[in-house]
């Protein structure tokens, strides 16, 4: 295993690297610029300020805010203060930020957004419906048009990546994730197979709509065998015996 920064092998101690850093630090050097000087990184010098601590070679952290640290609370405050009266009164996220003189960027206006919506002075965000996903969409269609068959992750994905604007897609994990949900959901059935005709050994899955009837096929062999559909289709579903959803 390499050496990493802050755990020297062969080397000094604990105790001698932290007395070591405890000069540096009565230079009035800072974490980092310890770290350089020493050849370690900045959190194993945290930890040989924690060993200090620990044994009363430095002073310890005060619990007691200071006073700079006041005054940004203060400043923080009165600016989330400002900031509310101003959206209180229709002024946009962006402007309001503007005038209370931080810029507009999507993490200030979330957080003083949010901050109002927690304390109950803005209404919560309304819920819009979530729409089905072009991958649902699609495969819910296929499902339907082939109501008989069976299909895997792979298959839907060589017949519906045109479909879903990814004709270059080879990726069956958006196809696997939406029939797992259907299949959550009780809208599809899983069947479980075999993904070799020859070799029983290589267990894959596929699934079709819930409501159809079952396969003429033994259960064993439904994983590589499809019943035929009623109506034509233009591009017919493939299904192919060297791949599945491997189990």
């Amino acid at each position: 295993m390499p050496n990493r920064p802050g755990r020297p092998r062969n080397g000094p101690g604990l105790a001698q690297r932290a007395a070591e850093y405890k000069v540096l630090r009565e230079s009035g050097l800072t974490y980092a610029e310890a770290a350089e000087k020493m050849g370690v990184s900045p959190r194993a010098v945290a930890d040989y300020a924690r060993h200090l601590r620990d044994h009363g070679d430095i002073e310890p952290i005060s619990p007691d805010i200071t006073p700079a640290r006041q005054a940004r609370m203060e400043q923080r405050q009165a600016r989330a203060e400002e900031y509310a009266t101003l959206r209180a009164g229709g002024v946009p996220p962006g402007d309001a930020l503007a005038r209370i003189g931080l810029t507009g960027g999507r993490g200030n206006a979330w957080r003083y957004e949010y901050a109002l919506r927690h304390d109950g002075q803005m209404p919560p965000k309304r819920e819009t419906p979530q729409q089905p996903s072009r991958y649902r969409v699609a495969v819910l269609q296929h499902l339907r048009r082939w109501p008989h068959s069976l299909f895997s992750s792979h298959d839907l994905v060589r017949v519906l990546a045109p479909a879903v604007g990814r004709p270059d897609l080879t990726d069956n994990r958006p196809f696997r994730s939406v029939l797992e949900q259907l299949a959550a959901q009780g809208v599809v059935e899983v069947v479980d197979g075999v993904r070799y005709p020859t070799d029983r050994r290589c267990p894959a899955r596929r699934y079709r709509l819930a409501a159809a009837p079952p396969v003429l096929e033994s259960p064993e062999a439904a994983g590589h065998v499809r019943t035929v559909p009623d109506e034509p289709t233009p591009h017919p579903p493939v299904l192919s015996h060297t791949d599945g959803d491997a189990r």
